[in-house]
């Protein structure tokens, strides 16, 4: 399985950008600010989650964090595989985080679902 992850077999894809060095770095600036922005988010959401009394389930925090958190290291390693081709590794974190993705959508319209269908027995009995 280690073999598996080897960068050698691989060009780095700033390779295939011809090491455009105005293109890398629009790229490399673009990536990592969105990386920060969903890091900081998701230590918002988890800040949330642990909160006493959250506003909605705790769950949906969770997910929402390890979502951002997920999308967050995948734009950093967009930036590693200009320099490093670690696209296995890229693929399974992309693997993660389009599950995480599905549970992050599913779970707020079972939620919703959940509470209409709570409100419309109440309004009826």
């Amino acid at each position: 399985m280690t073999d598996w992850f080897a960068a050698d077999a691989f060009v780095p894809h700033g390779f295939c950008l011809s090491w455009d060095p105005n293109l890398m770095a629009t790229i490399v600036l673009s990536n990592a600010l969105i990386a920060l922005a969903y890091l900081v988010i998701s230590v918002v959401l988890v800040n949330q989650a642990i909160q006493p009394r959250p506003a909605v389930p705790r769950l949906l925090y969770w997910t929402f964090a390890a979502f951002i958190f997920c999308c967050g290291v995948s734009h950093v390693l967009d930036d590693v595989t200009l320099w490093l081709p670690i696209y296995r590794l890229q693929a399974v974190v992309l693997g993660v985080t389009a599950f995480v993705s599905l549970l992050t959508a599913v779970l707020p319209v079972s939620i919703w679902v959940r509470r209409e269908a709570d409100r419309s027995r109440r309004e009826r009995g």
